[in-house]
């Protein structure tokens, strides 16, 4: 199966935990994590 390839699964790895790092970090706007916290506050 192509996602237990052993040569492609370190890129695949490296792009998911970047593009989640971009996205964690565009969308937390410094109010807890993805503003959860303001919403439980509420």
């Amino acid at each position: 199966m192509p996602q237990l390839d052993k040569f492609t699964y370190f890129t695949q790895f490296f792009w998911l935990r970047l593009l989640f790092t971009f996205y964690i970090a565009i969308c937390n706007d410094g109010d807890g994590v993805l503003g959860i916290s303001r919403t439980l506050m509420n």
